[in-house]
């Protein structure tokens, strides 16, 4: 990408977010925000349809980072009590931003977005051992790891043992459906024999 359009674009986005901090997505007006961007309406417009367009363009963005915050999202399928520690990191990794992009009124849009990414990620990198339209049970336990855990993280944020329980929480729920024999992986982690 050009220089001057990675720039421009910064500037928009950093704009945007100083204005996001302070008032709702529908109270941002073009104007204003190319004022504080220093740039022109027209140079917003070669980049963004309207306010609408860089807010889902940048909860894209943020969404893609934090599945690329999950460095094994396989662990769903294998270690659910890592993968729900590793979802955790992600989203905190995001910090202030995350509540800026994603504000409290909009927090179900993150968890369907999260749940939607590793749902894609499971069908194209687990096909046999992930088929969402043969596995209702699936689909519903990872909805479940997804909002539960994210929302038990929103609600209990100062709650110093929060990570393991839920981690645990996840664990046993995935058990008790597998209804499998146990064994151990390499690193300790709680393993299943096969899929869901």
């Amino acid at each position: 990408m050009d220089p001057r359009i990675r720039r421009t674009k910064a500037s928009i986005v950093n704009a945007f977010i100083q204005l996001r901090a302070k008032k709702p997505l529908e109270k941002i007006t073009i104007r204003e925000l190319t004022q504080l961007a220093g740039i022109n309406k027209a140079t917003f417009y070669l980049h963004y349809q309207d306010i609408y367009d860089l807010s889902h363009q940048l909860e894209t963005e943020m969404i893609q980072s934090i599945l690329g915050g999950i460095q094994h999202p396989e662990y769903f399928l294998t270690a659910p009590a890592r993968f729900t520690q590793e979802l955790h990191s992600a989203i905190l990794g995001q910090g202030a931003l995350l509540r800026i992009v994603f504000p409290e009124s909009q927090s179900l849009l993150l968890a369907d977005r999260l749940e939607q990414g590793l749902l894609d990620y499971l069908e194209e990198h687990y096909p046999d051992q992930w088929d969402s339209t043969g596995s209702q049970q699936a689909r519903v336990i990872l909805s479940y790891m997804v909002y539960g855990s994210y929302f038990a993280y929103i609600r209990h944020p100062q709650e110093p043992d929060i990570v393991n329980t839920v981690s645990e929480i996840s664990e046993t729920i995935l058990r008790h459906y597998r209804g499998q024999a146990e064994t151990t992986g390499e690193n300790g982690d709680t393993m299943w024999k096969s899929p869901l």
